[in-house]
């Protein structure tokens, strides 16, 4: 027999019983490494549980998260719901593109190669390097932007005819989700597109990634955008299918918002 005790954080000693696991040797390797991703996956819940959420918005924590190898959310490949909306033919042209928290940058590829004007951000210096090196491998132009998505220079400002974003929004803190949307209202263009992703929406209660209020994401954003396309996507990864949303907003213009009324 094999004892292994998932103990927790100093922080958490006095509210957590450490657990402890007691694994047959005689367990055939796959239902071995089962076993340790479930107690992995309990101990990162009891982490987030107690974890300052402050320090989500450190380019540290999530360079840790890509050396440890521990980045889940990354598909290794383009999001297959849009390389199902490029397939569709559904926004309007092609143009310019800001992707928010590009990672190592499989859909700024994907958009790049789409014909669009690419201009992936993130603050991982981990995950640009990876990045960088895709985008030589694939030959594709795509500039990067090592930078906070919440501190944006103004030469952003009203940029970009579309902005992206997937598995963002769920990561950072809940607190600063109203802030992110206003970054995305800022960098768009007068009538440009919002494609958001919106994943998780299964009402988990902890994070990252945190559960995402769809009604909360219309009402914050459905006083200067207008909602051109809601559904839940077909074409997702199976761990993620009927959990994730696919909305698209346009932007409207100063004239539009004035008359009925902007955000506040």
């Amino acid at each position: 027999m094999v004892r292994r005790t998932i103990s927790p954080t100093a922080d958490q000693a006095d509210h957590i019983v450490p657990v402890v696991a007691m694994v047959p040797m005689r367990l055939s390797d796959p239902a071995r490494r089962l076993f340790f991703r479930v107690c992995r996956s309990i101990f990162l819940y009891l982490d987030a549980m107690n974890r300052d959420n402050s320090v989500l918005s450190t380019s540290r924590f999530w360079d840790q998260r890509y050396r440890a190898g521990d980045s889940h959310w990354d598909l290794g490949s383009p999001t297959p719901v849009f390389v199902d909306l490029l397939a569709r033919s559904i926004l309007p042209r092609v143009g310019s593109i800001a992707v928010l928290g590009c990672g190592r940058g499989y859909d700024s590829i994907l958009f790049a190669k789409g014909g669009f004007n690419v201009t992936a951000i993130d603050f991982s210096p981990l995950a640009l390097a990876d990045a960088a090196d895709r985008i030589r491998g694939e030959g594709v132009a795509v500039r990067l932007l090592e930078h906070d998505l919440f501190s944006l220079p103004d030469s952003l400002t009203a940029q970009f005819d579309y902005v992206l974003e997937y598995v963002t929004y769920c990561a950072i803190d809940p607190e600063r989700r109203m802030e992110f949307l206003k970054v995305v209202e800022r960098i768009l263009r007068p009538e440009g597109i919002f494609i958001g992703l919106f994943f998780p929406v299964d009402g988990r209660p902890a994070g990252p990634p945190f559960s995402v209020d769809v009604d909360e994401v219309k009402n914050e954003l459905q006083t200067r955008f207008d909602l051109i396309l809601q559904e839940i996507p077909e074409t997702s990864v199976k761990p993620r299918k009927g959990k994730e949303v696919l909305m698209i907003w346009r932007k409207r213009t100063s004239a539009q918002s004035s008359e009925r009324g902007g955000m506040q």
